[in-house]
């Protein structure tokens, strides 16, 4: 059962021990708030009640202008010990999506996808040291070779796209055209209310039946999945006993008695889940039945039926050789639809994202994004109460938690010295630092972003080479370019014990194993559904059994 709690801080409870703070950044595309805490949150109570515990969520609301306005902690208690809480989970969330949006248009992600992405062999000149260090002449021949057939198939598919896209356009240009010619044979013999009232009724119920159409699949999913989720009566009944149990006051014979009300709690709730599941089913009945009334509708007026005017029909009637064309039409649509999520919702997020050029349009929001971040991890770091941190990021959300711990480090390396006029309050220090103990990446294109989008730099340019491993290279190879001993840092940097695993799918085009990075702990997880792979994460309870395992590693363990 979850709670609320409309308090200002974690603080005002009694502390308790095993506290543990993580921070979930989610991945690109087009998120909506809390969905990601959310899938979070639940994936880890289900797997912490399959084990056998008591789970309570608590809801923590804080103001507009606090670092989180929201938190969510999972508080966790052993049956067989008839302990206190033993161990609490605060999840946070960081939702970036709003700061990209509006922010790139597809011309401009269409320039920098030719500029980064379509020059793979001055990429791979600038990466020989890279792959050489870590997998030797034999990797760098299969690279080589590699990239020479990216050249080859990117080339065939842009002739592909191109050549379809104008087959496309042409068929549905021959649609429009034969249409006018329709319209200019029909309409002088149809100028009545009548034949405008008709064909107003058959646009909109043209347009209702494609919406209805198009909801179905998304009402047949969310059914299947409420239907998952729903609880049985037996589930709800233990959980309001135990619930009711617990709360009351008093004896032993007071608690027996509140017990009795939890039965009557299980069946209200048990109510609840059925009424939800039977409003979904009827709901979803009656689409089919439109869908099927709109249709004979449509047939109706465009087959002639129709009595008060035959306008539709005799447009229909000229166009019965251009069925073809109707529905080249509706894949200029689909196409349209499918590059605008393609290039402006996913890879518009990457390219504002990962630019590394600071004279780029782009940096901006870079920056912006990285600054919050940078805000949200440092307060998490800074509550003494939290006995350890986790940083977990999906997709290009993880690329954002290692840039957020490369800033934490650089803020622990400065308040060690005295190079900056900053209080040290105001930084990460090293003891700061020391309390992230997990780094969770899971469906992470980190190796693809440090091979194609890192700063390119000349050989000779040692001092800048330096200086942008000392910013950005947690756990990077050392010397991936060139190297000078002769350059010494004033404070050496923080070293601390992380325990970093990165889940991947070999399914998932967006994740890979990290080859590019020391001490990472690569699992692989099977999916099976190429266009599903990269989110299945989500709601694989294998993940987060892998997940509390991964806590257990430095943080309090997890009953």
């Amino acid at each position: 059962m979850a709670h609320q709690a409309n308090e200002q801080s974690p603080e005002t409870e009694t502390q308790r021990p095993g506290r543990t703070a993580i921070l979930v950044i989610h991945g690109m595309g087009q998120q909506q708030p809390f969905q990601p805490l959310d899938s979070f949150v639940r994936g880890l109570r289900n797997t912490l009640t399959d084990r056998g515990n008591d789970v309570e969520l608590v809801h923590f609301m804080h103001g507009r202008n606090a670092v989180f306005d929201h938190f969510v902690r999972i508080q966790v208690q052993n049956p067989t010990t008839g302990a206190a809480v033993v161990q609490a989970l605060d999840v946070y969330e960081f939702y970036w999506s709003p700061l990209t949006q509006g922010r790139a248009t597809f011309g401009q992600v269409l320039r920098w996808f030719r500029k980064t992405v379509l020059t793979p062999l001055k990429r791979f000149a600038f990466n020989i040291p890279l792959i050489m260090q870590k997998d030797g002449k034999w990797n760098l021949i299969a690279q080589f070779c590699k990239e020479v057939w990216r050249i080859v198939w990117i080339t065939l598919l842009g002739l592909t796209i191109v050549g379809f896209v104008g087959l496309v356009v042409e068929r549905s240009t021959r649609l429009v055209t034969e249409l006018a010619n329709a319209l200019r044979a029909v309409i002088p013999a149809h100028q009545t209310w009548t034949d405008a009232l008709t064909v107003l009724v058959f646009a909109g119920v043209a347009v209702g039946s494609v919406a209805i159409l198009v909801s179905l699949v998304e009402q047949v999913r969310d059914f299947v999945r409420l239907r998952h989720l729903a609880p049985g009566l037996a589930k709800l009944l233990v959980v309001g006993v135990k619930n009711a149990y617990r709360g009351a006051q008093g004896g032993m014979y007071r608690r027996v008695l509140a017990s009795f009300g939890g039965v009557g709690q299980a069946f209200k709730e048990a109510n609840r889940w059925e009424a939800e599941i039977k409003a979904r089913r009827g709901f979803l009945a009656l689409s089919i039945v439109a869908i099927v009334i709109l249709s004979g509708l449509l047939y109706w007026i465009g087959g002639g039926g129709f009595p008060f005017s035959g306008v539709v029909a005799g447009v229909l009637q000229r166009l019965q050789g251009s069925a073809l064309n109707l529905l080249w039409l509706v894949v200029l649509v689909g196409l349209g639809w499918f590059l605008k999520v393609i290039f402006v919702d996913y890879l518009g997020d990457v390219a504002l994202y990962v630019t590394a050029d600071e004279t780029s349009s782009f940096f901006r929001t870079r920056s912006e994004i990285l600054q919050q971040a940078a805000t949200k991890l440092r307060y998490l770091l800074k509550k003494s109460d939290y006995t350890s941190v986790a940083l977990v990021g999906h997709s290009l959300g993880s690329v954002i938690a290692y840039d957020t711990i490369n800033r934490m480090r650089v803020e622990a390396q400065l308040s060690a010295g005295s190079q900056t006029g900053q209080a040290s309050t105001e930084l990460t220090t090293r003891d700061d630092l020391a309390r992230l103990k997990t780094f969770i990446t899971f469906g992470s294109p980190l190796d693809k972003v440090l091979y194609f989008f890192r700063q390119r730099v000349k050989p000779y340019e040692t001092v800048r080479v330096h200086i942008l491993h000392e910013l950005h290279s947690f756990r990077q190879m050392p010397a991936l370019l060139t190297s000078d001993d002769t350059i010494v840092d004033r404070s050496s940097p923080p070293e601390h014990e992380v325990y970093w695993i990165n889940f991947y799918s070999l399914m998932d085009p967006v994740s890979a194993r990290l080859n590019f990075y020391r001490d990472v702990e690569n699992s692989p997880l099977w999916y099976w559904i190429p266009g599903l792979s990269h989110v299945s994460y989500w709601h694989d309870p294998k993940f987060y059994q892998a997940v509390l395992a991964a806590l257990d590693q430095h943080g309090e363990p997890v009953k």
